[in-house]
Formats: C-alpha cells, sequence, structure tokens
C-alpha cells in the first residue's frame, strides 16, 4: 500500500470522525431541547449514544495503525489532534450524562402512587419511613427547608439548566453548597408536611418547567 493511499485513507477516516462526533453532539443538544415538550424521548436519544466512548477508543486504534504504517510526521501530528478531539468528546459527553437527571432517586422496583399532571407536577414514591433517596444526577446542593406543604425538601442544581426538588423527607444529609454525584444518598425519606402516608414527591424541572420524570427516567407508570 502507497503512502499516498494510506494519507488519503486517513483524510477521510478524520473527515467521518468529524461528521460523526458533530451529529452525536447536535443530537445530545437536541434531547435537551426537547425536554420541554417531549422529555419522554431524552432517554432513548441518549441510549442510542452509549457506544460514543468505545467506538471512539477502536478509532484511535486505527488511526494510530495507519499512521505508523506511513510514517509521515505531519500525518502523525494531525492524527494525534483528530485523537485529542475525539477524547474530549467522549470526556464531553459523559460529562453531559452525569448532569442529565434519568437516574431514579428510590429503588427502580418502587411503584408511582401519585403520577405528574397540570394539577400534580411531580410524582409520588410510596416509601417506608427513612428510606435512602439518591440524587438523580450531579449538582450541586442549592437549597434546604421545611414547609407546611412539602415539610422537609432540598433543591438540587445540576449545572445545566435542570433542577430536582425532592420533599417530604425525614432528614436531608448534606448541606447547602455541596456537590453530589449521580446516585449518592442524598436525603433519607419520611412523612413530614402534607403528607398522609410515607413517600416521597419528586420533581424535574428544566429552565423552571416542570417535566414529567417518569419520561426522563423511562418508569412504567401504571
Amino acid at each position: 500500500m502507497s503512502v499516498k493511499i494510506i494519507v488519503v485513507a486517513c483524510v477521510v477516516l478524520m473527515l467521518l470522525i468529524t461528521a460523526f462526533f458533530f451529529r452525536e453532539n447536535l443530537r445530545l443538544r437536541n434531547a435537551q431541547e426537547t425536554a420541554l415538550n417531549k422529555p419522554e424521548t431524552i432517554h432513548q436519544d441518549l441510549s442510542s449514544n452509549e457506544s460514543i466512548f468505545s467506538d471512539s477508543l477502536a478509532i484511535i486504534e486505527l488511526l494510530k495503525r495507519y499512521s505508523s504504517l506511513a510514517g509521515n510526521s505531519l500525518l502523525q501530528m494531525n492524527t494525534d489532534m483528530t485523537i485529542g478531539q475525539i477524547k474530549k468528546e467522549a470526556e464531553l459527553y459523559q460529562l453531559k450524562k452525569r448532569l442529565l437527571p434519568d437516574t431514579c432517586p428510590v429503588p427502580p422496583e418502587t411503584p408511582v402512587s401519585q403520577v405528574f399532571s397540570s394539577q400534580h407536577e411531580g410524582i409520588d414514591f410510596p416509601l417506608p419511613l427513612r428510606s435512602p433517596i439518591v440524587s438523580a444526577a450531579a449538582g450541586v446542593i442549592d437549597s434546604i427547608g421545611t414547609d407546611r406543604f412539602f415539610g422537609r425538601w432540598v433543591l438540587i442544581r445540576h449545572l445545566n439548566g435542570y433542577t430536582t426538588f425532592y420533599a417530604h423527607l425525614d432528614s436531608v444529609l448534606h448541606q447547602r453548597g455541596q456537590f453530589v454525584k449521580k446516585g449518592e444518598q442524598i436525603a433519607l425519606s419520611g412523612n413530614t408536611g402534607n403528607s398522609t402516608d410515607p413517600h416521597l414527591h419528586f420533581e424535574i424541572r428544566f429552565l423552571r418547567e416542570r417535566l414529567n420524570p417518569a419520561g426522563m427516567m423511562q418508569l412504567k407508570v401504571h
């Protein structure tokens, strides 16, 4: 195989890679914008991107092989830049995934006792007292409070336009301003405020608009 053919092949590969990651990044941004009207589609859009990181590793190895065959220092430099871009895009995707509130704050098998509606801007999960509650995404504890209706509650800001709200808690395990990871325990369920039975009231908001959490987390609500 001549050096010219190898160089052409590498150029084509780099163009395809650039187009691939541009398309996937655009799809991920569109998923967030779609949240205002169709939150149930977000999880599906992200699922189609799960192979980005593993695919990028395979592409990196392929580029390295072509670069080695060509033995061209300029081509090697351009290939290294492309590899760096691939790694950056993969890391950015993983970061966005951690910030997206699609993790259920309670065990997935927990039933939903009250669904999302125009009169009830969240979903309720019946739970035994002091059951662990986890964060739906990585973020910062924005505020903690107590009132007559929601009882003890906590609001987490996820730095990408999303916030999550957890209410009727027994206690909150973190302080305002603390960072929490996706899936990290943040509170214990309770029966505080306007509540007849122990449960968690959970809301997802995007740019102050409340979304249906069941759609975000692909919960089976009957």
